[in-house]
């Protein structure tokens, strides 16, 4: 919250021209979308085949991921968004004043954001934990079940985080409202 008030009260927005943050939004909208859409596609491919061990490890490399290159890119897509407001004599704690276009962005991209952190962090950390009681070849029915409900609960989230970026990327093109 300390850095979301500095950046809102800050002229941080003038270290840049204005394209350079225009770019540095694109630029980290594409990466975003690129690490959602692979991550998922890898995910959604890998537990579908039977190759436990592998879906496993590769569920805790994209809890990493998360981690490291989404939160990345989601604070300077946002810190970029905002600077780009202030260039347009906007501020981020005037929401009331923001094009619809840019307050549908804003409140799709924190949607996503809430659906992430209340549920995704904890089914990945569901998941690590029955990796860590289980083997290939020891698995109950009872942890297959767990596994399988954590497996939905995570495509359907996929789902979510990879349809709304067609929607930010429409938005943000062509900002129709």
């Amino acid at each position: 919250i300390a850095i979301l008030c500095l950046i809102g009260l800050l002229p941080y927005y003038q270290l840049l021209p204005y394209l350079w943050w225009r770019y540095i939004h694109i630029l980290s909208a594409a990466l975003y979308s690129g690490v959602v859409v692979i991550s998922a596609l890898f995910e959604w491919k890998l537990s579908s085949r039977s190759h436990l061990n592998l879906f496993l490890s590769y569920s805790e490399q994209v809890a990493s991921m998360d981690k490291v290159l989404i939160t990345s890119c989601v604070s300077s897509l946002l810190i970029s968004a905002i600077a780009l407001l202030n260039y347009r004599g906007l501020s981020l704690w005037l929401m009331g004043d923001w094009p619809l276009w840019a307050f549908s962005s804003f409140t799709v991209l924190s949607m996503t954001g809430l659906l992430w952190a209340i549920f995704d962090v904890r089914t990945q950390h569901e998941i690590k934990v029955l990796a860590n009681r289980l083997s290939e070849d020891s698995m109950s029915d009872d942890l297959q079940r767990e596994l399988k409900r954590l497996l939905t609960i995570r495509h359907y989230i996929n789902l979510f985080s990879v349809s709304t970026i067609p929607v930010l990327y429409f938005i943000m093109v062509f900002k129709p409202i």
